[in-house]
């Protein structure tokens, strides 16, 4: 976690803009792990996959923040205004984030 704390900071330049996506992955794999340890009461689940479960949370939350985040700036050194740059991000990144964490947890 502290190593993506610092790749973080240095892609977003603040502490506060780092500290969203890490939050964001934190949560999504809190409620995930709270899922799965209800569900383990009725499945055998391992406790490695609740490990794996975590590691694969965590990496593609960052990873696909980084990916909306470049998408932005991409757009907004374009010359594009703000407004115009999140559409762009959302509309092209966001889709391929929800279309690609789909996919993972269809693998999964």
């Amino acid at each position: 976690m502290l190593f993506a704390v610092i790749i973080l900071i240095v892609a977003f330049g603040s502490l506060v803009a780092a500290g969203i996506p890490l939050a964001t992955a934190l949560v999504g794999v809190g409620t995930s792990l709270a899922i799965t340890s209800v569900a383990a009461r009725v499945f055998g689940i391992s406790d490695a996959a609740r490990t794996i479960g975590i590691m694969i949370g965590v990496g593609v939350g960052i990873d696909y923040a980084l990916f909306i985040l470049t998408r932005f700036r991409e757009t907004l050194r374009a010359g594009s205004s703000v407004e115009d740059s999140v559409v762009v991000a959302m509309s092209t990144a966001g889709r391929m984030v929800l279309f690609a964490g789909a996919i993972v947890v269809v693998a999964l």
